[in-house]
């Protein structure tokens, strides 16, 4: 699957996903960005969000959760593909949570099914721009 020059920001508090995951990207293609918190995330975001194609998110984080960036994000008028990640069942009801990402990914997953859902989000980013 072809990602060539898509820009992701990986953000993930384990530093083995964090480095396995933005290798993987790099090796197909990608401008990897990462932030190993949701608060780095948010500080690099202001420079980079309008170079970025799409954001992983780490749901399980100390501090800030996935759910509480992806607010902060939505607030701050980024719309940026999301993909959140999680080892977690996440339900938008029981969560009650004004900004939802874009996909879900169930954690572990296949870098195949990552490729796919970063496709995925992107086309329908363009889509939607082009409605």
């Amino acid at each position: 699957m072809d990602l060539t020059d898509k820009r992701v920001l990986v953000v993930d508090d384990e530093p083995s996903v964090l480095m396995s995951v933005s290798m993987m990207l790099e090796s197909r293609g990608c401008k990897v960005y990462q932030a190993d918190s949701g608060t780095a995330a948010l500080n690099q975001l202001g420079e980079i969000s309008g170079e970025l194609d799409c954001i992983i998110l780490d749901y399980t984080m100390p501090k800030l959760n996935g759910l509480q960036v992806l607010e902060k994000i939505r607030e701050s008028g980024i719309e940026t593909p999301v993909i959140m990640c999680s080892g977690l069942p996440l339900s938008k009801d029981e969560n009650n949570c004004p900004a939802w990402p874009n996909e879900i990914l169930s954690k572990p997953f296949q870098m195949n099914d990552l490729y796919r859902k970063i496709n995925q989000v992107n086309n329908e980013s363009s889509s939607n721009q082009s409605s």
